[in-house]
């Protein structure tokens, strides 16, 4: 009986809770209603404001999705086989030989197997910038990439060629033929665009293609490492809280008017994917010159002083008594500041005509040098002014330092000199060699297990410091004789051998 009473008075508190709240409710609709004109229904309209902003965002993805692409990218890479069959030691295959051949078949030491090629596939995003089928998207996304291949909005899939790339920027141009005029995007100036500014991002994030979203640019002038090029950084990059993920990048930042102001590159992340913080390469008044220069086949040419620098702080000025200028951290050796005589703790405050107030102003007044002027440099050392003539250098450019690999020789490979790029890709150790670029899976390179990525510095004790001396060597190479290779690796150095070569 009591548990009864307790459940109706339980049952009856709700019920007057009940009817206390939709009596509130009633009331609060009862006042409003009094207080609209529209008798017939007491709903509250959203601000113009917001319907307006609405409507420019869902009309700006409508007017940019067309000029945005899918860019998808295959590149054949060697890779060593797993299991049983798996890759031998370095120095081992002839010891396995041996074996093999003294006991035959029933001899169970895995023999070395020649590394396989498989297609390595990467996926990105890029902008068309002209209705004949130019398109703009980063540098990495397309790097390597034996076979690229576009998919536009109505999903057709074109065959893409390479006109001109730069891991300077970080920006490409890739073309595709199309038998219709393509919807292009136009060109905004970044450095117009304020912190605070609406911006839309389109791409496709994790292969969803014709991915939208909206953000702000949190701020501007943002300086990071640039992965592809060592001592390089990305500079006066625009951060976005626009949701930016794998897949975004070589895809527009747009702003208000539709406008690219930017290309998304970068993720800052523990994660890999976004929380809040993208990056994008602006498109202001000196990569429109390196886009133009990409669009026509050129090599951007870009002049180098050879120096380390760093922006006059606090404590630099009140240690060397200099308020504004670079402070020359390192001089590079045999560069242009060494022959010059620049050294080390040097400030630099003019550069030819230009006052030089920080690392920027001097990083873009020397690359804006065309490579061989003469410039006079005035620096400040122990307290005085010293002027000094620079005959300015070249910042070498992926064709002229990549050194196109060479064909496969008597040891069935290719190879480059060392170039910041391929430092980076197979994070070579040694100052000089040549990088092992092509194997031929039935050469004697392979057979001896060189692999791509590997450095070469010696064969048959002879310097291979270039290619030059590399060929050099090879071609005192005999069939049938023994070569001895001292080859890096990573981190390592050790031996390979071929006991007879060509046999």
């Amino acid at each position: 009986m009591e548990r009864r009473r307790y459940a109706i008075s339980v049952s009856l508190a709700w019920l007057i809770a009940l009817v206390v709240v939709l009596a509130a409710i009633g009331g609060v609709a009862y006042r409003y209603h009094g207080l609209t004109s529209n008798a017939s229904a007491a709903t509250m309209e959203p601000p113009k404001e917001l319907l307006t902003l609405q409507e420019g965002f869902v009309s700006l993805a409508e007017h940019a999705k067309p000029s945005v692409v899918n860019i998808s990218t295959e590149q054949k890479v060697e890779v060593k086989p797993s299991g049983e069959e798996g890759q031998a030691p370095p120095g081992m295959d002839e010891l396995f030989k041996f074996f093999r051949k003294r006991f035959g078949d029933q001899f169970e030491f895995p023999m070395p197997v020649p590394p396989q090629a498989e297609p390595r596939r990467s996926l990105g995003s890029g902008v068309i910038i002209d209705p004949s089928g130019y398109i703009l998207t980063s540098a990495h996304v397309v790097r390597g990439g034996d076979k690229v291949t576009v998919t536009v909005m109505d999903g057709k899939e074109m065959p893409a060629k390479i006109i001109g790339s730069d891991s300077q920027t970080d920006l490409a141009i890739i073309k595709i033929e199309s038998k219709e005029p393509l919807v292009a995007a136009s060109l905004g100036d970044a450095d117009k665009e304020r912190v605070g500014s609406w911006v839309m991002a389109i791409g496709s994030p994790l292969g969803l293609e014709e991915t939208v979203t909206v953000g702000v640019i949190s701020a501007k002038n943002r300086t990071f490492l640039n992965p592809s090029v060592e001592g390089r950084p990305f500079r006066g990059m625009l951060q976005t809280d626009a949701v930016i993920n794998p897949g975004n990048s070589g895809g527009p930042l747009l702003n208000l008017s539709g406008e690219v102001i930017a290309i998304n590159t970068l993720i800052v992340s523990t994660t890999g994917y976004s929380i809040g913080l993208g990056f994008a390469i602006p498109i202001d008044a000196d990569n429109k010159r390196i886009i133009e220069s990409l669009k026509r086949g050129e090599t951007p040419m870009r002049g180098q002083l050879g120096v380390y620098i760093r922006s006059v702080n606090e404590a630099i000025a009140s240690v060397f008594g200099v308020e504004k200028g670079a402070f020359v951290d390192r001089v590079m050796p045999d560069s242009p500041a060494e022959k010059a005589g620049i050294q080390p703790e040097d400030i630099i405050v003019q550069y030819g005509d230009a006052t030089i107030n920080d690392e920027e102003e001097l990083v873009r007044a020397v690359e804006q040098t065309k490579p061989g002027m003469r410039v006079p440099v005035t620096v400040v050392r122990e307290g005085k002014r010293k002027t000094l003539e620079v005959s300015i250098g070249q910042v070498p450019t992926e064709k002229t330092a990549a050194a196109t690999p060479a064909a496969e020789d008597k040891l069935g490979i290719g190879v480059s000199d060392i170039t910041d790029a391929l430092r980076q890709q197979y994070k070579v150790s040694p100052e000089r060699g040549v990088v092992v670029t092509k194997v031929d899976p039935n050469g004697d390179g392979a057979r001896a297990l060189l692999q791509t990525g590997d450095v070469i510095v010696k064969i048959n004790r002879a310097k291979t410091d270039s290619v030059a001396e590399y060929q050099d060597a090879v071609k005192q190479l005999k069939t049938g004789s023994a070569v001895v290779m001292r080859v890096w690796r990573g981190e390592q150095v050790f031996t390979l051998t071929i006991r007879s070569l060509g046999e």
